[in-house]
């Protein structure tokens, strides 16, 4: 688990550190003091190897990657638009720490080299002729690197390429997922995430999670309905879609499968109210506390809601594990800067006691 954080010339953070970092991590603030940009990077460091999230990250934003003017897309993650200084992600652990350093390609005719000679033996494993293959591979430019050094020097390099595609010659094993704002899963993969919790014996777990918001739920199981198979309740002796039960059972359901799909990683949760009513969200955060501590998950979510704040002291707080709970509130300084103000047990039960503002 992320013990401290620090962020350098990343979209809106200048350098931004964050220390005392729970198991369970709250993060809010005004608009436009980088909430969501504090996930994406750290998204970002935990796959270093998977440049390609860059482009994701900015489709999330519905910013899709562009046929032409890719200097400018890219610009968008550094501070003041400006691809001439490094992006530096760090992140310390209770064993080490990683680094993460984010560059464009152009700056440095060293990698400029190695990317035209892995596109020209990509095309050269499709069959093209062998002059069709170097001028293509003289269209695809890499456009990203990202070089990552962990413990004892160790050092490694991925990159991306203007047309979307990514190479690395390794990757680490750390498990992790972004739920954006409305973010809902693939069909596909909701399946078969349940279905691995359905074969490791796990689904007990999701129930326990979906009765403290539907106390009559005595089962889950997946039914084929026209064609695809859903997730469906049995409400008193009988089965309905959990599509029919509301959008809070629906985005509870997604949180915590989530968190048991990802054992010993990270999830990071953008805008965690949404679609769950102010009165369950108390019991939303004791599941979601009971998850990470069977599953050992690190959580970080944002949010805009004070009763979200409150429910999370609540539920930490009856089961006397607010030692494991951090609210981090953002803010800009005088200089537009943005910092972070860290609320562990003592300070957070201060400011719920004396009803100070703590949303920013």
């Amino acid at each position: 688990m992320y013990k401290t954080f620090r962020v350098k010339n990343f979209r809106c953070f200048k350098d931004l550190q964050i220390n005392d970092l729970g198991r369970v991590n709250l993060i809010a603030g005004k608009n436009n003091t980088g909430k969501t940009a504090l996930l994406e990077a750290m998204y970002l460091h935990t796959r270093p190897h998977q440049p390609e999230l860059l482009a994701n990250l900015q489709s999330v934003r519905d910013l899709d990657m562009p046929s032409q003017d890719l200097p400018s897309y890219w610009s968008h993650f550094f501070l003041g638009l400006n691809p001439t200084i490094d992006i530096v992600i760090e992140g310390e652990n209770e064993q080490d720490s990683h680094s993460l350093t984010v560059f464009e390609a152009r700056r440095s005719n060293n990698n400029y080299v190695h990317h035209f000679d892995y596109c020209e033996a990509a095309l050269w494993k499709t069959g093209l002729p062998a002059d069709e293959a170097r001028t293509q591979s003289r269209l695809v430019e890499a456009t990203a690197v990202l070089h990552f050094q962990a413990p004892m020097n160790e050092q490694r390099f991925a990159y991306l390429y203007s047309n979307g595609t990514s190479y690395s010659d390794w990757e680490i094993d750390i498990e992790s997922n972004f739920i954006p704002v409305q973010g809902r899963p693939r069909k596909d993969i909701a399946v078969d995430q349940y279905s691995r919790l359905v074969r490791d014996g796990r689904l007990p777990l999701l129930i326990r999670a979906l009765k403290s918001l539907e106390s009559r739920l005595g089962d889950l199981r997946l039914i084929k309905t026209y064609g695809e198979e859903v997730i469906w309740g049995e409400i008193n002796l009988s089965y309905i879609p959990l599509k029919l039960m509301g959008e809070g059972m629906n985005r509870t359901c997604h949180l915590i499968v989530t968190l048991l799909s990802y054992p010993n990683g990270y999830v990071f949760i953008d805008e965690i109210e949404n679609g769950i009513h102010h009165s369950v969200q108390c019991d939303v955060w004791k599941a979601i506390g009971q998850a990470t501590c069977d599953e050992n998950v690190q959580v970080f979510a944002t949010t805009h809601s004070l009763e979200m704040v409150r429910a999370a002291y609540e539920a930490f707080s009856e089961k006397s594990k607010l030692d494991e709970f951090r609210y981090h509130r953002l803010d800009r300084d005088r200089e537009g800067n943005i910092e972070a103000v860290t609320y562990n047990e003592s300070g957070i039960e201060a400011a719920m006691s004396t009803n100070w503002e703590i949303r920013g």
